[in-house]
């Protein structure tokens, strides 16, 4: 499957003025998957897509786009020998500022997808290590750029922090597969 392009997504659900951006959409996501192991995509697009008017042509054209999405993240995160997720975010071109508010926003939203997923998919709480990555991950969302760092020492960090939050989804999804029961709908 090919890697989708953030700046297509994004700009589909800016378009549509969506309450959230690809960053945030591709998190809950996968928050929503790692507690369900699957989804019916309506699950998350009505989400995503709340109390937009689906006959619009731009909804439908940003539809078209999150099934994509929904499809890669599903693949990658059935991947168990490669480890092919890939946190959809920014690139590298796009100022740091920029990037660091969307990994930011990414570690929310995944919460966010999370603790709407694990009560309806999971029987008992978090196991205890999921539990200390969730809070790290709510630690990141709070992160703002140091505006004292060096380009390449910031650069580096930034690189370590989404390779640990990758880490800590797939650890994350890992740990809660043995908790998984029947997977009911989840109610918007």
């Amino acid at each position: 499957m090919p890697n989708l392009d953030y700046l297509v997504v994004n700009d589909a659900l800016s378009r549509i003025d969506a309450s959230m951006n690809a960053a945030e959409s591709h998190a809950m996501l996968c928050g929503m998957l790692c507690a369900c192991g699957r989804l019916e995509a309506d699950e998350w697009c009505g989400k995503v897509l709340e109390e937009q008017d689906e006959n619009n042509v731009l909804v439908q054209e940003c539809r078209r786009e999150l099934d994509k999405v929904a499809a890669q993240v599903q693949q990658q995160l059935d991947d168990r020998d490669e480890f092919s997720l890939r946190l959809f975010l920014p690139d590298d071109e796009t100022p740091m500022e920029e990037r660091i508010e969307a990994l930011s926003k990414w570690c929310e939203c995944f919460s966010f997808g999370l603790g709407v997923a694990v009560p309806v998919c999971c029987k008992g709480d978090l196991p205890e290590e999921s539990q200390e990555l969730l809070k790290d991950l709510l630690e990141i969302s709070k992160a703002v750029m140091d505006d004292e760092e060096e380009d390449e020492v910031e650069e580096e960090a930034y690189m370590q922090i989404c390779e640990y939050v990758r880490m800590g989804v797939l650890l994350i999804r890992d740990e809660l597969q043995p908790l998984r029961g029947e997977i009911p709908a989840i109610k918007h």
